[in-house]
């Protein structure tokens, strides 16, 4: 039994509490989180990205979905947590199982902190009807958790001009005519990516993302960044306040949001606002909320933005080269390698091109079996060892100060077989119909994602999470407001634009066999129809042909993946050796 539980429940007697939820977020409902904040996985011992934890008196379980079922059941094994599968992913399935299982006024606890303002409503209307008592309590894990990792305190850097294309300071101009749009006073921002791009600041608090725990409050009059500026240099703080920003402490937000003055409209973002900011607010000021502006101005990437993700995608495209060249090697002459060590090499190789600075997300690098966990990270004590046989999936992506890169590429390291080409071209098949299609002004993700399953639902099979996510530019991989199918951070009534770059990435998935997913970033333009637009790949790197059932892709299809082809050659091959040309070709199929 989990004795971090035990006490837990003692607490939880104390304060009169029947349950406790514990989400996987931080104070600004990040979907990645510095190891200060999980709590969740300190408590419970999973340790993926999406889950809730519920703690009652007598019982524990943790609601996760589709991608993680298969790594949540092993780490969850022996800790008094039972494992609830959710049916759709970012559903609040627990709150329905408590109103079922808990009695009339029982009292539900949690940390005004860790849930939005939006989560907090949701909640209020679900247990209505049992008259339940939601009791802000704090975090209860804060007296046990004895080796707490502190909150990061990273220095900052200046995401410069050359890149972003646009400044701080007519940003800000963007968000004060909002401001005057809208008749309000003050716009609150808590999510780290929208700071990190008004602000034109990146940091290293966040594994994986470049963005640094701040608050900002904007008015049309000043604009007030909340950062410990233990964080800052003088010289960024200079500059910082040339562009109008002024500097105050991280916690000091709480207090600038009691002190506004009386009659003020306050905007913010119900889903990305913590209740605690919510609560300082007076309460003769009018809060109306809407979603941040700066994620729409953020998603439309300018044309410096995508002049440099070009360039970029030409890095990341040569370090995956070098890579499978090495890996191809490794195998043929009878060297080891795993799932982990093939991770560590491909994070070297893109380590060696300029302007890298870390990678986008952990790297899943699943062969065979682990493939079939579509969230599966390795680690150095448990990973496969590769062979010369079997499907592996390798997802991963790197942060560039000239943009984010995402790619997904399967390989077969030996000889396919039969219902692995066809699974493999199934997969293709919705990747190229999602790739090439023209669709009007106005079309929503969820109206195209269709396209992407077809081919498979033909054959009875399915996979279960969303096809595509917006990135952002040297931000976080996951990013609104866009996406095809459900997403943690995308608004599924959100139409495609000019300038917005999201992925493509259906997949499939035979449990206890092998996964497969085909993954590109693509970037929406216009079509040559008149109020028509399209989907321009800005990844290159070739997809293996030697796993495609050519009889099962139409003379269209065909067509598309030998224009892509050329475009990757193209693109990638000035930048190789013979060698590394010789294995690019090789892939393709052109020798």
């Amino acid at each position: 039994m989990n004795n971090k539980l035990q006490k837990i429940r003692q607490q939880l007697q104390q304060e009169g509490i029947n349950a406790y939820i514990i989400p996987s977020t931080d104070p600004h409902q990040s979907e990645y989180i510095a190891n200060h904040w999980k709590i969740r996985e300190w408590l419970s011992g999973f340790t993926g990205s999406a889950g809730t934890l519920v703690i009652t008196l007598e019982d524990a379980y943790l609601w996760t979905d589709s991608r993680y079922f298969t790594q949540a059941e092993t780490q969850l094994q022996g800790s008094g947590i039972g494992l609830m599968k959710l049916q759709k992913a970012h559903t609040p399935e627990h709150l329905y199982w408590l109103k079922k299982h808990l009695p009339i006024g029982a009292v539900i606890g949690y940390d005004g902190r860790l849930f939005s303002v939006a989560q907090l409503q949701q909640m209020q209307e679900v247990f209505e009807s049992k008259k339940t008592i939601l009791k802000e309590v704090g975090d209860l894990s804060a007296e046990i958790w004895q080796d707490r990792p502190p909150l990061p305190l990273h220095p900052i850097f200046l995401h410069e001009l050359q890149y972003c294309g646009k400044s701080s300071t007519d940003k800000l101009k963007e968000m004060r005519a909002f401001l005057d749009e809208q008749k309000a006073d003050f716009q609150l921002l808590s999510s780290l990516d929208d700071i990190a791009w008004l602000f034109n600041i990146r940091g290293n608090d966040v594994a994986f993302n470049p963005v640094v725990y701040a608050f900002a409050l904007v008015s049309t009059e000043k604009a007030v960044l909340f950062i410990d500026e233990q964080k800052v240099t003088d010289t960024i703080a200079e500059q910082l306040q040339d562009e109008g920003i002024e500097l105050q402490p991280y916690n000091h937000i709480y207090l600038q949001l009691a002190a506004l003055p009386a009659k003020s409209t306050v905007l913010f973002d119900a889903q990305k606002t913590n209740a605690y900011l919510q609560n300082a607010i007076p309460s003769s000021c009018t809060i109306r909320t809407l979603a941040n502006h700066t994620t729409y101005l953020k998603a439309i990437k300018n044309k410096t933005e995508i002049e440099n993700w070009r360039k970029v995608m030409v890095k990341d495209g040569v370090a995956l080269v070098k890579f499978y060249v090495w890996l191809d090697a490794q195998l043929k002459e009878g060297k080891e390698a795993n799932e982990w060590t093939a991770a560590e090499r491909l994070h070297e190789f893109r380590a060696e091109q300029v302007e890298f600075i870390g990678d986008s997300f952990g790297a899943i690098s699943a062969y065979r079996s682990s493939g079939a966990s579509p969230h599966y990270n390795p680690s150095s004590t448990s990973n496969k060892m590769l062979q010369n046989s079997g499907l592996y999936l390798l997802d991963s992506g790197g942060q560039y100060l000239g943009g984010t890169t995402d790619i997904t590429r399967t390989v077969c390291l030996g000889v396919p077989t039969a219902e692995e080409k066809r699974d493999f071209t199934l997969v293709l098949k919705g990747f190229i119909q999602l790739s090439k299609v023209v669709f009007p002004i106005g079309t929503n993700g969820y109206q195209l994602e269709a396209l992407a399953k077809t081919a498979l639902w033909q054959y009875g099979l399915n996979y279960l999470h969303g096809t595509g996510h917006g990135v952002g530019f040297c931000l976080n991989v996951h990013e609104g407001p866009q996406s095809f199918g459900s997403g943690a951070t995308a608004d599924l009534s959100i139409a495609f634009e000019v300038g917005m770059v999201t992925t493509i990435e259906p997949a499939f998935y035979k449990e206890g066999n092998y996964g497969i997913r085909t993954e590109n970033v693509v970037l929406t333009t216009n079509s040559v129809f008149q109020n028509f637009l399209q989907f321009e790949a800005l990844t290159l790197f070739p997809i293996a042909v030697d796993l495609i059932d050519n009889r099962l892709l139409t003379s269209d299809e065909m067509a598309w993946l030998e224009t892509y082809h050329q475009k990757v050659w193209n693109g990638l091959s000035p930048y190789l050796n013979e060698t590394e040309q010789n294995w690019l070709k090789w892939t393709m199929g052109y020798e």
